[in-house]
């Protein structure tokens, strides 16, 4: 369908020839016209409620379940993120110690053994999700900024909603017959984990309604 003005009022247009029609067996009018105004509140509206505080946990795992997070990656991950977080106080203790003149030579020994305890624990986290899997709490912390946006998404700028739905992967669709708007949401988004990025594919949440 194009996006057409009519009667000052937006609208989408499908146009279809009666010819088309005919060589593939396709019932279907010349012409369908649906309000933009029949579909765009609704859908921001249901798109805001699938990241509202009370489905948040419901959402989350279903973005896990769809994206297969690694509940092993996970606890990997938090492991080294605990081994480098104890580095970096042994280290500012050492350096405390040289401050107040201990024995150089001695304690840079200490400071590049947990040095290099710190970079293996680095490397353990760079490698904790395998397979471009995401854990949970990167999933969680992805809803939480697809909440925000979804929360502001009535009044954005249109221009900035096309950018949003093609994210969510948004489909709507128009039965003419029974005069019913069908919409399915499946998104593709992109994380930062580590030095890269990862894609989570989530499941396609689906919702309609007459117009």
């Amino acid at each position: 369908m194009q996006g057409t003005f009519a009667h000052g009022t937006a609208r989408y247009r499908c146009r279809f020839p009666s010819e088309y029609a005919l060589a593939n067996k396709v019932e279907h009018p010349l012409i369908v016209y649906v309000k933009e105004d029949a579909i765009v509140p609704r859908l921001d509206s249901w798109i805001a409620e699938l990241f509202k505080e009370t489905n948040l946990d419901a959402t989350c795992e279903a973005m896990a379940m769809a994206g297969d997070a690694d509940d092993e990656a996970e606890a990997r991950g938090e492991a080294a993120r605990r081994k480098i977080a104890d580095c970096d106080q042994r280290l500012a203790r050492y350096r405390q110690t040289l401050d107040a003149g201990a024995d150089v030579p001695t304690v840079a020994g200490w400071m590049a053994e947990v040095q290099g305890e710190r970079l293996r624990a680095e490397q353990e986290l760079g490698a904790a999700v395998p397979g471009g899997k995401l854990t949970k709490e990167e999933i969680r912390r992805m809803v939480l900024g697809l909440r925000d946006i979804a929360a502001v998404l009535a009044t954005a700028d249109p221009k900035d909603k096309v950018e949003v739905y093609a994210d969510l992967g948004v489909r709507v669709t128009y039965g003419h017959h029974r005069s019913v708007i069908g919409v399915t949401a499946g998104t593709c988004t992109t994380a930062r984990v580590g030095g890269g990025t990862l894609t989570l594919s989530t499941p396609a949440w689906e919702t309609s309604w007459a117009v």
